[in-house]
């Protein structure tokens, strides 16, 4: 998963142009935001169980998960998304 977000080339040769671009994108917005909740492209959708999937193109999403040591929840005890500033990425998936 690194080697797909760090190096365009991989990531062309791997999900082939149109994806590739799109998760250039989305990585630049996700990495420019100040927390998660700045992140407009992608229609973040947040789940409780600290996952978020961004929309990268037609079929295929990009898949995270908050990243802190501790994790800041809700009076509910969900991730509370509005202090996230670090995720890690953990896949692409194809809906």
């Amino acid at each position: 998963m690194r080697a797909l977000c760090e190096s365009s080339a991989d990531a062309i040769s791997e999900l082939g142009q149109e994806v590739a671009y799109a998760l250039i994108d989305c990585l630049a917005d996700v990495d420019s935001a100040v927390s998660i909740k700045d992140v407009l492209m992608g229609q973040p959708q947040t789940f409780d169980n600290g996952e978020l999937i961004l929309d990268l193109v037609t079929d295929y999403r990009l898949l995270c998960r908050a990243n802190h040591q501790e994790q800041s929840e809700t009076t509910s005890g969900a991730i509370d998304w509005e202090k996230v500033s670090r995720v890690k990425i953990v896949g692409i998936v194809r809906s």
